[in-house]
C-alpha cells in the first residue's frame, strides 16, 4: 500500500538548456495555464507567497529579475510536487499548509514561491516552484540533499491532515509528545466529524486511552480508568475493541500501545473487569432513562432539520413557480413585439438570479441557526449530575425558583455578499446591462446568446456565474485569460456553479454533475478595455 502523501522532486531536463530566464517562464505558465500544453490538464487552485500579486507576468518578471541578479548561481528555481492518494479530495486551505510544510522543511519558509493544483489525474498534486533567491538577503538556498527532507514534509502533512496511516517505514516523525505519534483518524471519522460537527468516538478515544495506559499499573487499574471516562476494553477476534457506549473502536486504531498483545505483555493475561457494585435494577432504570431521552433528543433534532428542509424547499418551488408563470406570460403575450419580449426575458432572468441569491443565503443562514441551537446530548455522567442536581432543588422545600434571565446579544448585520444583487440592471438599445451603483460604466452586457464582462474582480465574476446558471443552466468560457479562467474556476467550485471551458469541457464539480443533463449555451467572457 502506498503513501496517501508523496512528495518528489522534478528535474529541470529539458529545460536547462532554456537558460534561467526561459525556464522560469515555461515553468510559471505551465503551472498557472497547463490546458495550453495539455487540454485535459486543469488549474483548480493556485497562491503564492512573497509575491504579493495575484498577476502571473509580475511573478514571472520578479523571479527572472531575482535569478539574473543571482549571477554566480546557474539555476535559483527549484520545482517539486505533492500528490495525494486516488479518492482523497483536500481543500485549498490544506493545499496551502502542505506547500507551507514542505517549504518549512526545506529551510525556505521565507522564500518567495508561487504553486498550482492540477487535476489532470486521478490523484490531486500540486507543482511547487521555489525561488532560492532570498528576498532580503539575495543569498541562494542550497538544497542538498534536499529529497529525504521532502519525504518527511510528506509524512507530516499526511499525518497533520489526518489522512490515514502512512505506510512507508523510512522516515518517521519527531513529536515532542507520545500522543502525537498516536494513529491518525480514519477516513470515516473525519467525514462523520465534518458532517455533523461533533467529536468522533474515535477522537475521544484517542484523548482518554494513551494516559490511561501510562497510568495503569494493572488489568483491574486500567480497567477503573477506562470506566471514569465511560469507556471500556474487551476483546474481540483476534485483537481487542473500545466501546464508547454503543459504538466500538479498534484498539490499535486509538492507542499504539492499546493492542491486546502489548498491554499482555504489559500486565499478563487478560483479565476482564470486575462487575459494577452499583449495577442494581436502579441502575439499571435509570440508564434506560438516560437512553430514552438522549433518543428522544436526537429524533427531535432530526424532526427540526427535516422541516427546515422541507420548509426551503417549498420556498424554492414557489419562487421557481412565480418566475416561471411570470416568464410565460411574457413569451406568451403576442401583443408585444419579440424584440421587446426578448429584452423584458432577459431583465426577468436578472431579477431570478437576484432573488434566488437572496434565498440561498437566507437558506444558509437558517440551517447555521439551527446548527448553532440544537445542542449535544450531554454523556451520561454530565446527564446524572444534572439530572440529580435538578432531584436535589426540587427536594428542597426552602428554595426559591430565580429565573434565570438572558439578553441575545446582537452579533451586527451580516453584509451582504457582492454579487448580482449589488448591480443595477437597465436595458440599452438591444442589450441589458449590469452597472455597480455610483458607477456609470456597465460591468456587464449581455447581448442576448452572450455576455461579456469587463470587470474581472470577484463581484462581477459571481453575478456572471449567477446570470448564466440561471438562463442557461451554466456558463461556458470562450475568451479568458488564464489567471481570470483560474478565478472563475475557484468561484464556480466555492458557490457550487457550473462552469466550462471553450471546448465543453467541465472546470467545476456542479458543471460535471449537469452535463449529462443539459450543456449551456456558449457565453464569452473579454478583459477589461485598455482604454
Amino acid at each position: 500500500m502506498s503513501s496517501s502523501v508523496v512528495a518528489k522532486k522534478v528535474p529541470a531536463g529539458t529545460l536547462a538548456n532554456d537558460g534561467k530566464a526561459g525556464r522560469i517562464r515555461r515553468l510559471v505558465e505551465y503551472i498557472l495555464a497547463p490546458e495550453t500544453d495539455n487540454a485535459a490538464e486543469k488549474c483548480v487552485h493556485w497562491s503564492e507567497q512573497g509575491f504579493g500579486s495575484n498577476d502571473g507576468r509580475a511573478i514571472k518578471q520578479q523571479m527572472i529579475l531575482s535569478a539574473e541578479a543571482a549571477t554566480r548561481s546557474s539555476d535559483t528555481v527549484a520545482h517539486y510536487v505533492i500528490s495525494w492518494q486516488a479518492g482523497l479530495a483536500p481543500s485549498n486551505r490544506q493545499i496551502d499548509d502542505a506547500v507551507k510544510e514542505l517549504l518549512s522543511a526545506l529551510g525556505a519558509a521565507e522564500h518567495r514561491a508561487v504553486w498550482a493544483a492540477h487535476s489532470d489525474t486521478d490523484n490531486i498534486h500540486v507543482h511547487v516552484v521555489l525561488d532560492r533567491v532570498h528576498p532580503l538577503t539575495d543569498r541562494v538556498l542550497d538544497l542538498y540533499r534536499d529529497v529525504p527532507k521532502i519525504h518527511r514534509a510528506a509524512k507530516t502533512i499526511a499525518l497533520a491532515q489526518g489522512w490515514g496511516p502512512v505506510m512507508d517505514s523510512r522516515y518517521t516523525v519527531d513529536r515532542a509528545a507520545a500522543r502525537d505519534r498516536e494513529p491518525a483518524l480514519s477516513q470515516k471519522a473525519i467525514l462523520m466529524e465534518a458532517k455533523t460537527g461533533t467529536i468522533s468516538a474515535q477522537r475521544y478515544a484517542q484523548t482518554v486511552v494513551p494516559d490511561a495506559i501510562a497510568g495503569a499499573k494493572s488489568w483491574e487499574d486500567l480497567h477503573a480508568r477506562l470506566a471514569q471516562a465511560g469507556l471500556s476494553f474487551a476483546p474481540q477476534g483476534s485483537g481487542a475493541v473500545i466501546r464508547i457506549g454503543d459504538t466500538c473502536v479498534k484498539a490499535s486504531r486509538v492507542s499504539r500501545s492499546g493492542s491486546l498483545s502489548r498491554l499482555e505483555k504489559t500486565f499478563g493475561p487478560f483479565r476482564p473487569a470486575s462487575p459494577a457494585p452499583h449495577s442494581t435494577p436502579e441502575r439499571k432504570a435509570i440508564l434506560g432513562e438516560f437512553l430514552i431521552a438522549r433518543d428522544a433528543h436526537r429524533a427531535a433534532q432530526d424532526a427540526e432539520r427535516k422541516l427546515l428542509g422541507q420548509q426551503q424547499a417549498a420556498a424554492r418551488a414557489a419562487l421557481k413557480t412565480e418566475f416561471g408563470a411570470r416568464h410565460k406570460s411574457i413569451v406568451g403575450d403576442r401583443s408585444i413585439p419579440w424584440k421587446k419580449r426578448d429584452l423584458m426575458r432577459r431583465v426577468l432572468a436578472a431579477q431570478r438570479a437576484k432573488a434566488m441569491a437572496s434565498l440561498i443565503e437566507a437558506h444558509r443562514l437558517e440551517r447555521a441557526v439551527l446548527r448553532r441551537g440544537q445542542e449535544r446530548f450531554p454523556r451520561y455522567r454530565d446527564w446524572k449530575i444534572q439530572k440529580d442536581a435538578a432531584a436535589a432543588a426540587l427536594a428542597r422545600p426552602t428554595a426559591v425558583g430565580v429565573g434565570a434571565g438572558g439578553t441575545a446579544s446582537g452579533r451586527g448585520v451580516r453584509p451582504e455578499a457582492i454579487d448580482i444583487r449589488g448591480y443595477t440592471v437597465t436595458i440599452s438599445g438591444d442589450e441589458v446591462h449590469y452597472t455597480l451603483a455610483g458607477r456609470w460604466q456597465p460591468s456587464m452586457i449581455d447581448h442576448g446568446r452572450s455576455i461579456a464582462i469587463y470587470d474581472a474582480n470577484d463581484a462581477a465574476i459571481r453575478a456572471m456565474l449567477q446570470l448564466a446558471n440561471t438562463r442557461w443552466g451554466g456558463l461556458t468560457l470562450s475568451q479568458a485569460a488564464p489567471e481570470l479562467r483560474a478565478r472563475f474556476a475557484e468561484i464556480a467550485k466555492a458557490d457550487h456553479f457550473a462552469l466550462y471551458d471553450g471546448t465543453g469541457a467541465a472546470l467545476s464539480p456542479a458543471a460535471i454533475r449537469h452535463q449529462a443533463v443539459a450543456a449551456p449555451q456558449p457565453t464569452t467572457t473579454r478583459r477589461p478595455s485598455s482604454r
